[in-house]
C-alpha cells in the first residue's frame, strides 16, 4: 500500500503523519500542559529525551508504547482517558482507504481528505 509523504525542509521526502497520529500528538501536549509539566520536567521524570517529546508532540514520530506508558504516568492520566489514549496510539499508523488513490493527489488534499474521513467516523 503506498504511503503518504510529504517534504521537510531540507526537501527531503518524509511520510506525513496520520490523523490519529495527529491526535495522540495534540492530547499529549494538552495532557502534559494540564499536568502543569515542562519538557524540561518531563524528561527528568521519565528520561524520555526533550528532542524525542518534541517530535512525539509534534506528530513527526510515533512514541513506543512504553514511552506513551511513561508519558500518561507523569501526567498522572487514569482510565477511561489512559485506554482511549493506548488504543489512539495502535490505531496511529492506520491510513484506511486514501493511500489507494493518494499518488494522484497533492499532500495537502490528501491530508484534508484523511481528516474529513476520520471526523466521519465519529
Amino acid at each position: 500500500m503506498p504511503e503518504l509523504v510529504g517534504h521537510n525542509r531540507e526537501g527531503i521526502t518524509v511520510p506525513t503523519p496520520t490523523v490519529r497520529l495527529r491526535r495522540l500528538a495534540s492530547e499529549l501536549r494538552r495532557l502534559r500542559s494540564a499536568a502543569d509539566l515542562t519538557r524540561e520536567a518531563v524528561s527528568e521524570q521519565t528520561g524520555i529525551n526533550q528532542a524525542t517529546l518534541y517530535r512525539i508532540e509534534t506528530a513527526r514520530t510515533r512514541p513506543q508504547a512504553r514511552t506513551l506508558t511513561a508519558l500518561l504516568d507523569a501526567y498522572k492520566v487514569v482510565e477511561p482517558k489512559r485506554s482511549e489514549m493506548i488504543t489512539l496510539l495502535r490505531e496511529s499508523a492506520h491510513r484506511g482507504w486514501l493511500p489507494t488513490f493518494s499518488s494522484d493527489l497533492p499532500e495537502r488534499y490528501a491530508s484534508f481528505i484523511e481528516f474529513e474521513t476520520e471526523r466521519a467516523r465519529c
